[in-house]
């Protein structure tokens, strides 16, 4: 389903009669692959601008300085319709399993915002609802704390869909199709034919990509050698595809060995649901 969107978003961005925007605006939504994705911005596009600023140069920049610039919506700040006027957005998704999963992993090396502000309520709760056992934090010991203490705990339960809600205003009699005012997803499960799509469309508009920067360069080459072969798939300890294990998915093992069938089901039916109707998810991992 992900690739047939992609391919749809694609196909939309190309017969729209916009105005092509050069500005590349990136809202980054915590623990989704955002990451890597600013790893490879840094490279195509060295100039990290804020909001305010983004709209002064796009008024009076030259092309040369507006294509070495992009501007970055952070984690905990919403993107809206205004966002769209001052560039192209993209933005990520991930499966609200594996969401919380990453989340709960990072957490249990006792990093990250929502780390602290539990241990501000309490050192005994954060000992009791994250992993111990690192760097996997799959024993049986640290799945129970992710099952039946963290996942339940006020601070955690329904999470990942108020962070939605939040970041991307939305109509919530629409659920069968994501945001509008993210004009190109990269998803998690397919980091690397999304990227490349995302900023194809982003180029069609009239934005500049660096296409020989190493980073991308590097996805470029292995995706046209997995279609070659037949097996174009996003290999989940690998975000960026080059050998190396990323860091960022290297604290937990497969994500459905933390969910058993009760877990799963109420991620599934509960707040998380409408991201699941939004972005065409089939379930739970």
């Amino acid at each position: 389903y992900l690739t047939e969107l992609l391919l749809s978003l694609e196909e939309m961005s190309s017969n729209s009669t916009q105005k092509s925007p050069l500005l590349l605006v990136f809202k980054h939504n915590p623990k989704a692959g955002g990451g890597s994705f600013i790893d490879i911005l840094k490279e195509i596009k060295p100039n990290k601008l804020g909001r305010g600023r983004a709209n002064v140069m796009k008024s009076s920049a030259d092309s040369e300085t507006i294509n070495k610039s992009y501007v970055r919506i952070y984690e905990l700040d919403a993107v809206t319709e205004k966002d769209r006027e001052i560039g192209f957005v993209i933005s990520n998704m991930r499966e609200p399993c594996s969401h919380y999963l990453s989340l709960w992993s990072y957490g249990s090396t006792k990093v990250g915002q929502l780390y602290w502000d539990m241990e501000d309520k309490g050192r005994e709760r954060v000992g009791i609802a994250y992993g111990q056992n690192p760097p996997l934090f799959d024993t049986e010991e640290d799945i129970s704390a992710f099952r039946n203490v963290w996942l339940k705990d006020e601070m955690v339960d329904g999470l990942i869909a108020k962070r939605f809600n939040f970041l991307y205003p939305h109509n919530d009699t629409v659920i069968d199709s994501p945001p509008g005012q993210v004009d190109c997803w990269i998803f998690v499960e397919n980091f690397q034919e999304s990227v490349v799509s995302c900023l194809k469309q982003y180029e069609s508009k009239g934005g500049s990509v660096k296409w020989d920067s190493p980073l991308l360069s590097k996805i470029v080459e292995q995706l046209d050698e997995m279609k070659n072969h037949r097996r174009l798939a996003y290999q989940k300890n690998n975000a960026l595809g080059f050998g190396e294990t990323n860091p960022q998915n290297s604290h937990h093992s497969n994500c459905s060995k933390y969910f058993d069938d009760n877990t799963a089901h109420a991620i599934e039916t509960g707040p998380e649901s409408i991201i699941y109707s939004m972005f065409g998810y089939e379930g739970c991992c």
